[in-house]
Order: C-alpha cells, then sequence, then structure tokens
C-alpha cells in the first residue's frame, strides 16, 4: 500500500515542481546565461586572435615579397650604375685621346711653323750680316770702312 501513496499526486508534488521549473529559469537567466555568453566572447576572440594571426601571416608574407622585390630591383640598379660608370669611362677615354690628338696635331703644326719662321729670319739675317758688319765696324772705328 506504500507504493500506492507514491503515485498520488498532491500538493507537494506540484509545489516541488513548480520550485524546479522556477530554479530553472532563474539559473537560465542569471548563471547559466552569462556564462554562456562569456563563453562565447571568448570564442570570438581567440576566432580574431586566430584572424590576427593570418593577417600577421600575410603581413610577413607581403614585407617579404616587397623585401626580395627590393632586392631585385637595387641589383638592376647596380648593375645599371656600373654599366653607366663602364660607359662614362670610355666615353672620357675617347675625349682624352681626341684631346691629345688635337694636342699632338697643333703641337706639331706649331713647331714647323715656328721652324719655318727661324729659318726664314736666319736667311733675312744671313743677307744682312755683311752690311750690318761694315755698319758696326765704322761706328766702332769711327770712319768709313
Amino acid at each position: 500500500m506504500a507504493s500506492v501513496d507514491l503515485l498520488n499526486l498532491n500538493l507537494s508534488v506540484v509545489l516541488q515542481l513548480f520550485i524546479y521549473v522556477v530554479t530553472v529559469l532563474l539559473l537560465a537567466r542569471f548563471v547559466f546565461r552569462p556564462a554562456l555568453s562569456a563563453v562565447d566572447e571568448r570564442t570570438t576572440k581567440t576566432a580574431e586572435s586566430e584572424g590576427e594571426s593570418e593577417a600577421d601571416k600575410r603581413l610577413k608574407k607581403a614585407e617579404q615579397d616587397y623585401m626580395a622585390k627590393l632586392k631585385v630591383v637595387r641589383s638592376e640598379g647596380s648593375k645599371q650604375r656600373g654599366l653607366l660608370r663602364t660607359a662614362a669611362l670610355e666615353e672620357e677615354a675617347r675625349i682624352l685621346a681626341s684631346a691629345q690628338q688635337s694636342a699632338h696635331t697643333m703641337m706639331k703644326t706649331t713647331r714647323e711653323r715656328v721652324v719655318g719662321e727661324v729659318e726664314e729670319a736666319k736667311k733675312t739675317v744671313s743677307d744682312e750680316i755683311p752690311q750690318l758688319a761694315q755698319e758696326v765696324a765704322e761706328r766702332l772705328l769711327g770712319r768709313a770702312v
């Protein structure tokens, strides 16, 4: 007969059911909801930090690509500078050779002109030597020779 009393619905069962439902609702509102929102927030932050990690990886890759391109550009610039320097040195050598040739030609022409003038002066002086010698002797002696 004791088993029959356990199956009867009375006010205590309803009261226990009411307390259970109220407790579940209160726990859901004040404990479970904040705890679940904290877990969701933490999951979101973790995902964001992983996303930032991905952004960091992309940034590092972009920086590496930039540095590689910069190295290539510097190398090309160095090659171009070397080529320009070589061309400038060749041009300098050509200009110096041309100036030396021009100076040599000018010196040769000037020497030939000076030699010609000296020869002409020698002819002129050699033709006048007897007359000049006679004039010098007359002046030194003070009489006509």
